[in-house]
């Protein structure tokens, strides 16, 4: 039977069918009472200062909710749908967000130290001026992320595909972009002393103004990316530079 624009329209203004666009309010009075809530709908709750601290919450849908300010410290929100969410200002140290989906997600300003957030959906997600130092971003999805101005001093950052994303005036020391997708990125301004770039992918990347000492971009792709003027002491062994060369810069003699 063909479906109408009308048919489904009808069919959407069933309560049982049609999207959910609140929260469930007796899933939020449990949880504003201080229970864990797994799995509940949260969508467009509202928990701004609030203390969630330690709280269970994972694989609750909590789209558009508003965490601002809040104390989420070692809260778990592993697998949570939190699409457009807000926490500025929020408390997220040690606190778990695994295989969440945080697309377009407001973290600005946040503190995110030692935070897991390995294999998570960050689409376009806004991390400026975080704190997020020794935090996990493993193998995380972040295309048009932007770090701006963040503290991810040994922050981890393996594997993630993070094309376009911005890290610009961020401090980066000693963090690990090991076999990071960063094609297009800008680390502009930044601090990368001790950071570890093996084998990343950096095309057309955005380097210039940032500090490289120490650091090691052995067998990274730099094809066509922008460098910052002084290379000293950083590591170039068996990368493709700029020009499309390979570079046997710091490689030990063999």
């Amino acid at each position: 039977m063909r479906l109408t624009t009308f048919g489904l329209a009808a069919l959407l203004s069933i309560p049982s069918l049609a999207p959910a666009l609140a929260a469930d309010a007796a899933a939020l009075a449990r949880v504003r009472d201080g229970e864990d809530c797994v799995k509940c709908d949260l969508v467009g709750a509202d928990f701004s200062g609030a203390s969630l601290r330690g709280r269970n919450l994972g694989g609750a849908f909590l789209d558009g909710a508003d965490f601002s300010g809040a104390d989420l410290a070692g809260a778990n929100l592993s697998g949570a749908s939190l699409v457009k969410a807000t926490f500025r200002k929020a408390d997220l140290t040690s606190a778990s967000l695994v295989i969440a989906n945080i697309d377009e997600a407001d973290f600005a300003d946040a503190k995110l130290n030692a935070a897991d957030m390995g294999s998570t959906r960050m689409r376009k997600a806004r991390f400026t001026g975080v704190d997020a130092a020794g935090a996990s971003f493993a193998k995380s999805r972040m295309r048009g992320a932007d770090f701006t101005g963040a503290r991810l001093a040994g922050a981890n950052f393996r594997a993630v595909k993070a094309p376009a994303a911005l890290f610009d005036e961020i401090d980066a020391a000693s963090a690990d972009f090991k076999s990071a997708g960063l094609a297009g990125a800008s680390f502009s301004g930044s601090k990368l002393d001790g950071a570890n770039f093996w084998r990343a992918d950096l095309w057309k990347a955005d380097l210039r103004g940032a500090t490289v000492a120490g650091t090691d971009f052995t067998r990274a792709h730099l094809r066509l990316a922008k460098l910052p003027a002084d290379l000293a002491d950083a590591n170039f062994c068996r990368a493709t530079l700029p020009d499309g060369s390979a570079s046997r810069d710091g490689c030990k003699a063999e």
